[in-house]
């Protein structure tokens, strides 16, 4: 590909080895709309699909999207296809379960899903961890469960650690409480 290509060219299954790349787009809706300088990108990359990265990462800043959510009958279900991160806006009535879903499987892998709890005068917590509807042993941090925050208009933050080895999971939970 070369500096004078088209911005709309595609490329399929090459490798960026020009010294100078200008705008292009990319195969399956990945956008590449940037300057590549002897491997330096300025400019931004848009990626719909699955990266896959070997080597080391250097990040400078990241970003990432929350979901809202919402407790109906006592589970919040976290679609981890849309997303780790899920807020719970309105102050739960009980503890209630987290329902992960649409986990990937992959073996050796671990992967973290954070959930942010608005508080009401009596605290609650996610007791129950489950993954595809399947209850998982949750370990806390310590060997016991966190006691929330009981007061109104705080925010608590639920971390689960998800360890998928052995066609297996292991869950680990923490908290930071009283924001």
């Amino acid at each position: 590909l070369s500096p004078a290509a088209s911005a709309n060219q595609t490329i399929i299954n090459t490798r960026l080895t020009s010294p100078v790349i200008t705008t292009a787009s990319a195969v399956g809706g990945n956008f590449i709309n940037a300057s590549v300088t002897n491997g330096t990108i300025s400019g931004s990359v848009d990626v719909t699909a699955n990266m896959n990265v070997t080597g080391r990462l250097d990040i400078q800043e990241i970003r990432e999207q929350f979901n809202s959510a919402t407790i109906s009958a006592s589970v919040l279900t976290a679609d981890f296809s849309t997303g780790t991160i899920f807020y719970v806006s309105a102050s739960p009535t009980s503890n209630f379960t987290v329902n992960v879903t649409n986990v990937p499987t992959d073996n050796n892998e671990a992967m973290t899903v954070v959930v942010l709890v608005n508080q009401g005068a009596t605290g609650r917590i996610p007791n129950v961890l489950q993954i595809d509807g399947a209850a998982q042993t949750l370990r806390w941090l310590g060997g016991t469960a966190p006691t929330p925050t009981s007061s109104a208009g705080k925010i608590d933050i639920f971390n689960f650690t998800l360890i998928r080895t052995g066609s297996s999971w292991i869950v680990l939970g923490n908290s930071s409480l009283n924001f």
